[in-house]
């Protein structure tokens, strides 16, 4: 509360409750003016402020154009490595693939497009090489690296050469093996990846195939109408399709430790030279007719050459490393004085024609109706080559004298023991015989080789109950050269002793055999071997 008031002087004033002067005369009183000044803030936080923006905005650039160029150079590799004109020029993409970080390195696998078998040859050892790398790695970060992978082969498979799809098959089993060593299994998408590559089921959803240019991405877009490896029962290895002894389908123990698959390329003979007219086992008539074509000379549209046994000219060290000429040693429980057979790389070649002659067995029991035919002396010919310039249907050469058949391996010497011309069964028997082949082993190697094909079911009973022999070996040969039921049960049989070797020779065996149900045979005892 506030009331007027005179000074001593006698000026008015106001004075407020407590008694004391707050203002004089309003005429006399002078005005105050009150300003405030803000204190300016430092130039150098400011500039920290536009740095620091500049900064943000330089990084997302930076990482936009570094993810662009990526782009551009894997887009350039992948192109590099699917049509280069010159092979060196795809090897070298190749191998600046290889050194990208991450799941990049997934794109090397375009190279199998390539029709060179060369380069094909090194981007699985690459990717397989990779492989091995990538299982160090943490489970996600290799599971991450693996799935590229796995959804780049899927993608491109049915566009693969027929050369270079034992390649995908191959890496997709590998990664299937990887993926279910790892206890805790956190990709299952990857499993179903590889079950199809094996199976070979396409894709046909287009958009799938677009989405797996990149070299990592979700899961694969896939078409519901085709069950998976696991639905469709691939996982389990059936009992023979057409033998209907139960003991055909039992898992016998795995016995031996051999090589298999030891391969046998002719060295020397001179590329100039006309082809020399070529034989299979099954071009010596089966049935007792007489022979029209003469080991000892050549047709008259040969030229004789000197002994060789395929139709390879060139030297074996020039053939690649994966697929270079070799000859394992032989080993397992029976001993080395009995002979043990060695099994060759046999391929089951589709468009290949043969001199069948009066054969009643053709060496492709299911081939076309169309296919061919005629009589050894007239139409015998070259075989064809279906894969791998060393991978070659075992052939006897017709200019190779009789005399001369001690020098042949013993994959090529028990297949002439059921030819019906005396002299070559002889020449063959006796060539074993002084190798130390045992009476018995030469006895079944009889049987096997000019049996029907209830024999050969009967004696492939006997084979895995046997403790003496390698099984692998015997069961590789029925599963190459049998009938249909034959072929089928000796490749159940091996489904239960799958090693890597088999597993090679399956794999080479898939890809030539003509017979679809044959093939899905193979590939029950593949997915079974993988686990």
């Amino acid at each position: 509360m506030v009331a007027p008031g005179r000074l001593a002087d006698g000026r008015q004033c106001v004075v407020n409750k407590d008694g004391k002067v707050v203002a004089g005369d309003p005429q006399e009183q002078t005005p105050i003016e009150i300003r405030f000044r803000a204190v300016p803030k430092s130039s150098w936080q400011g500039w920290m402020g536009v740095l620091a923006a500049c900064a943000i905005v330089g990084t997302a650039a930076g990482i936009a154009g570094w993810r662009y160029g990526q782009g551009l150079l894997l887009a350039d590799l992948r192109e590099q490595m699917r049509s280069a004109e010159h092979p060196a020029d795809a090897l070298l993409a190749i191998d600046a693939a290889l050194q990208l970080q991450g799941s990049a390195p997934a794109i090397v696998a375009d190279a199998l497009l390539h029709p060179d078998p060369a380069v094909g040859q090194a981007a699985a050892d690459g990717l397989s090489t990779k492989i091995q790398q990538w299982q160090e790695l943490a489970p996600a970060q290799g599971a991450t690296r693996l799935q590229a992978l796995a959804q780049r082969l899927e993608a491109i498979y049915q566009e693969l050469p027929a050369d270079n799809r034992p390649h995908a098959e191959l890496l997709a089993s590998q990664i299937l093996a990887v993926v279910r060593s790892q206890q805790d299994r956190q990709s299952p998408v990857i499993e179903s990846l590889c079950e199809r590559i094996i199976a070979g089921v396409p894709t046909e959803n287009p958009a799938a195939v677009a989405h797996s240019n990149a070299p990592t991405g979700g899961q694969p877009t896939t078409s519901s109408s085709h069950p998976t490896a696991k639905e469709s029962g691939l996982l389990t290895p059936p009992p023979p399709a057409e033998a209907s002894n139960d003991s055909l389908a039992r898992s016998p123990t795995p016995r031996g430790t051999a090589g298999v698959g030891a391969r046998f390329e002719g060295a020397g003979a001179d590329p100039g030279q006309q082809p020399a007219t070529v034989y299979t086992l099954s071009d010596f008539p089966q049935d007792g007719t007489r022979f029209e074509g003469n080991l000892d000379s050549p047709g008259p549209a040969s030229t004789p050459s000197p002994g060789r046994l395929s139709s390879h000219a060139g030297d074996p060290a020039a053939i690649p490393s994966r697929t270079a000429a070799y000859t394992k040693p032989l080993g397992g429980p029976a001993p080395a004085s009995t002979g043990s057979l060695a099994v060759a790389t046999i391929q089951r070649p589709v468009p290949v024609h043969h001199a069948t002659g009066n054969s009643k067995q053709s060496p492709t029991p299911d081939a076309p109706p169309d296919q061919p035919t005629g009589t050894a002396s007239g139409a015998a010919r070259v075989v064809s080559r279906i894969a791998d310039p060393p991978l070659k249907r075992m052939v006897i050469d017709a200019a190779i004298p009789l005399d001369g058949i001690d020098q042949l391996p013993d994959t090529q010497l028990v297949r002439l023991l059921g030819s019906v011309q005396p002299k070559v069964s002889q020449a063959a028997a006796l060539a074993l015989k002084a190798r130390g082949w045992p009476d018995a082993d030469l006895e079944l190697a009889f049987r096997l080789a000019a049996g029907t094909a209830d024999t050969r079911l009967e004696l492939l009973q006997q084979i895995v109950a046997r403790d003496d022999l390698n099984p692998r070996q015997w069961l590789l040969w029925m599963a190459a050269d049998g009938q249909v039921p034959v072929r089928t049960a000796a490749i159940s049989l091996l489904g239960t002793m799958v090693d890597r070797d088999v597993e090679r020779e399956l794999r080479l065996l898939l890809n030539r055999e003509p017979n679809e149900s044959v093939r899905q045979v193979i590939r029950r005892a593949l997915m079974g071997g993988s686990r």
